[in-house]
């Protein structure tokens, strides 16, 4: 069936959703779980007009919350004895996930409908259309 799947976290309801199917269907095809949470560049873009100070805080900020995000799904495959292969990046949020996937030979991408979004983000409906459209692998949606 599956041999790598790779499951996008933000920490939001959805995501968790997400992974609980990820983790069935790994735990189904014996596959390899990965775990992706995307710093969002444009975020720290918008900071710009900021102090260098402001801006590494909200960098630092966001990555603990990225880091969060994937524990969390880290610590919900490992309740079904699965471990998950984290990794958590800053740039765009397709991009990112999109590099990783092709790296690491992914067969299959697991995301939520919606996440986590802000003004300097668009929808992680849009993210979702995205990664339809820019994968070479399969992509589940989950609601």
């Amino acid at each position: 069936m599956y041999k790598k799947i790779l499951l996008i976290g933000d920490g939001s309801v959805y995501s968790h959703r997400a992974a609980t199917v990820a983790v069935a269907l790994a735990k189904l095809s014996s596959a390899r779980l990965y775990g992706i949470a995307v710093v969002d560049s444009s975020i720290i873009e918008d900071f710009r007009e900021h102090t260098e100070i402001e801006q590494k805080r909200l960098k630092r900020d966001l990555t603990r919350s990225a880091e969060r995000a994937i524990n969390s799904l880290a610590a919900l495959a490992k309740e079904d004895d699965l471990q998950l292969i984290p990794t958590v990046r800053v740039g765009h949020l397709n991009i990112e996930i999109i590099n990783l996937a092709n790296e690491e030979q992914i067969d299959l991408i697991v995301l939520g409908r919606h996440g986590r979004t802000s003004t300097a983000q668009t929808t992680y409906r849009s993210l979702a259309e995205r990664i339809l459209e820019d994968a070479d692998c399969s992509v589940l949606v989950v609601a």
